[in-house]
């Protein structure tokens, strides 16, 4: 007589078998080929005039848009989005530039309000969002505000100062040395 577990057991693998040799490799194999064709994948590229920047400068920038397959000019997507984000990760200035040219341009204007320190710029599409966010395009500059004052911390006295006392291996103070 069998034990209920074994019942059970024997069971779920009959209809975990069942629901499995139900699928089909070509109904498998035609659905990726669909997604494979039918959605989009493209990459966007972004190169600066330079990586350093200071105030009241602009930030140029020209965009590429290619094909994530074939590396070839992709006409999918006629915008890419571009958002400068400052050292905390809040968005700065976002722009939307027109790729139906298959290139791009567009700045940012770096004004003196901004904080020191590193800057990112993101690059995506619409269709590049519903990835996973490793998708979208980063890129990383340095930005110097020369006009904005750095508060320099008075360095801390010790008002009682220094006693330093030397021990040999013993732990006995030496006399004379």
């Amino acid at each position: 007589m069998m034990s209920l577990q074994k019942k059970i057991s024997i069971l779920y693998t009959t209809l975990f078998l069942h629901c499995g040799l139900c699928q089909t490799l070509d109904t498998t194999l035609a659905n990726f080929q669909y997604y494979q064709y039918q959605v989009p994948e493209e990459k966007v590229y972004l190169s600066t005039d330079k990586e350093v920047f200071v105030q009241n400068e602009n930030l140029w920038f020209s965009v590429f848009l290619v094909n994530a397959r074939t590396h070839q000019t992709s006409s999918v997507s006629e915008l890419v989005y571009v958002d400068l984000l400052g050292p905390k990760d809040e968005i700065i200035s976002s722009l939307a530039i027109d790729m139906r040219s298959h290139l791009g341009k567009g700045s940012f204007f770096l004004a003196d309000s901004l904080l020191g320190g590193n800057y990112t710029i993101n690059a995506y599409t619409h269709y590049m969002r519903n990835s996973s966010p490793e998708f979208i395009f980063s890129k990383t500059v340095e930005f110097f505000n020369l006009k904005r004052k750095k508060t320099i911390k008075e360095p801390v006295t010790d008002e009682q100062g220094i006693h330093v006392d030397f021990f040999p291996e013993g732990g006995y103070v030496l006399g004379g040395v």
